[in-house]
This record gives structure tokens, sequence and C-alpha cells, in this order.
């Protein structure tokens, strides 16, 4: 078990995932402990074992570990209160360790496990970008551009991303991009915004990927390459590139097929339109009630979304995929009272 347990840290802390999601980290180690048969929870039990020899001998690198098991509630229920507490230990009881000081920043910046603190995330990322971990430089990049824990400084702001950018760490080309396009009377610094979305995306950054295929489509209007670009981007996952690739291509099964995986990862626009296309039979069969499921998780999630009320009160007033109710047709229509006739026109 114990060198299980040795495999589990090395997918944690390889050279290969220093910059993945940590989201994907955990797949990644659940699929390990599923792989070779193991019990999650005695994975995390052993830790914890009455062996006093053992206990006292666990190098303190796994404190990291544990925090991570415990943040992604692997083997044991998830608790960020018990995260950042062995995160903490391990930014203590580790010397240098970047990636330990960028968690520990990250939990006071969001208040995770703990209340926030803006100044301690900030002092931490500081350490952590000393040791040019790049998630660390951007973090620390992020405090500086909005005056988190510090003052608002632009200038260090960019050097950071810069920084960050140039490690491969391309969360940080795409913001770092995104500054420089916005300086509109320089021409140098938006041929540099569209240098850094293109590495980034010749080098499988789906997100950027989707930033090229919407450069393309804006600024020279070449749709082909746009079309091109958004595909790319969606069959790497990337849930705007699957909504802008679903909306361009005339395949009416892509359309279904990659406007259901955008509002399977909680895109609302992906909801919406995988709503329309239940209630219009667009790549599959005409199933209102499973329309009616979509508008409404729209409608709970983002409560801006005018267009979905509408939509919601037409379906509630003819009873299409609901019953019939006249109080919940009233109340949508209540929640957008601004131009509901050209709305209704669009339903009809």
């Amino acid at each position: 078990l114990e060198s299980h347990i040795a495999n589990i840290y090395k997918i944690l802390n390889d050279e290969n995932t220093r910059y993945k999601d940590a989201k994907e980290i955990a797949k990644e180690i659940n699929k390990f402990i599923k792989d070779n048969n193991h019990d999650p929870d005695k994975i995390f039990n052993w830790f914890f074992s009455d062996d006093e020899q053992q206990h006292q001998n666990i190098n303190p690198e796994y404190y990291f570990l544990i925090g991570f098991l415990c943040e992604w509630g692997i083997g044991t229920a998830s608790s960020m209160k018990d995260s950042f507490y062995w995160y903490h230990l391990a930014a203590e009881c580790i010397k240098d360790d970047p990636v330990v000081y960028n968690q520990v920043g990250y939990c006071y910046s969001k208040g995770f496990g703990v209340r926030q603190n803006h100044e301690l995330a900030f002092l931490y990322f500081q350490k952590s970008a000393e040791l040019r971990y790049a998630p660390g430089q951007k973090n620390l990049a992020n405090c500086y551009a909005n005056g988190l824990g510090t003052k608002t400084d632009l200038q260090k702001s960019l050097q950071l991303y810069q920084e960050s950018a140039q490690a491969a760490y391309y969360q940080s080309a795409l913001t770092l991009a995104r500054y420089l396009s916005a300086d509109t009377e320089s021409q140098e610094n938006q041929e540099k915004s569209f240098d850094w979305i293109r590495i980034a995306a010749y080098d499988s950054y789906p997100p950027a990927q989707t930033e090229l295929g919407l450069y393309y489509l804006k600024s020279s209007n070449k749709v082909k390459e746009a079309a091109t670009w958004f595909k790319l981007a969606a069959e790497n996952g990337e849930p705007c590139g699957q909504v802008l690739y679903a909306r361009f291509t005339r395949d009416s099964t892509e359309k279904f097929t990659y406007f259901k995986k955008a509002a399977g990862t909680g895109n609302m626009e992906g909801l919406v339109k995988l709503g329309d296309c239940y209630r219009m039979g667009i790549g599959t069969r005409i199933n209102l009630f499973k329309a009616m499921r979509c508008f409404l998780k729209v409608a709970e999630k983002n409560g801006n979304d005018f267009d979905t009320y509408v939509t919601l009160a037409y379906h509630f007033s003819l009873g299409m995929g609901c019953p019939k109710d006249l109080h919940k047709t009233i109340r949508y229509y209540h929640k957008n009272p601004v131009n509901i006739m050209n709305h209704l026109e669009r339903l009809f």
C-alpha cells in the first residue's frame, strides 16, 4: 500500500501535472486507485494508522497530498477546513515549495477553509512567484492588477503575466493577450496579443483555440478559419468552443452533440441551445419535457436570462412539456416586462 501511495504522490507532483487543473489531477488519482483495485478509504486511513512508528515516519511532503485528498473527497468526506489545515502545515514544514505556497495563497484569497485574507494570500503568492512557479506568478499578477492585498500596479502585473506566459502557462498568456488587445491605439500591442493567443492555440490549449477562432471571426471575418479553431476547441472539451462550433456547423447531429456537451459543463448558453434542440427537434427527437428541464435550470442559475423567462412563460401558458400553470406564466412574464411582444414573436 505504501508504494501505491508513493505513486499517488508522484501523480500530484509530476512535472507534467504541475500546470494541470486540480479537477483533472483528482480524476487521475481516482483512476489510479480504481485501476489498482484499492479502497480509497484505506488509502486515506493509512496516514492515520495506530502504528506510532509509521505515523512518525510519514514524509512531511505527504501533508500536501493529505490536503488534496481532503479537498477532493478522496477516501474521506470533502472538507476545505481540513484541506487548508494540511496545506498550511505543509507550507510550514516544507521549505521553498512553490506549489504549496501557491495553494495556501489560493485558500486565503478565496476563503476556502479559512477566513478570506487578501494580504496573506498576496504574501504566499509572492513566495511562490519568487520561486518562479508560473501559477504563483499569475496569481500574484492578479493581486497587482486588482489591488488585492497590495496597491494596484499594472506594470508589475503585466510583467508577471508575461513571465508566467513565457513558462508556457497559457492561462497567463490569454490574460496577457486580453490586456494587450485592450490597448487599441498600439498596433504593436495588438500584434503581441495575437501572437500570445496563437502560441497557446498551436500548443493545443483549448481556451486559446476558441480565442483564436473569435479573433479570426471578429478581426478579419475569416469564417472558415474561425470554424476550424472552434472545432478543435470543441473536440478538446472547451465549452465555449463547443457552443460556437455547434452554432457554425450545418450538421444537426453535431449541433445537438456539442450543445449537450457544453451544457454538461454548466455552460448556460449550451444549456439554452440544448433546450432549443429538444424543443425544435434539432439533431434529436422533439422532447418538450427535456426542453423545459433545460430552460428551468437556466432560469435557476442565471437570473439575467430574460429570453429564457419568456420562453418558460410561453411553455407554462400552453402546457408545453409541463402542466398549464397561469401563476407561473405570469411570474415568468413579470421577470421580463420589457419588449415581451418581441420575444413572443421570436417564439411563434
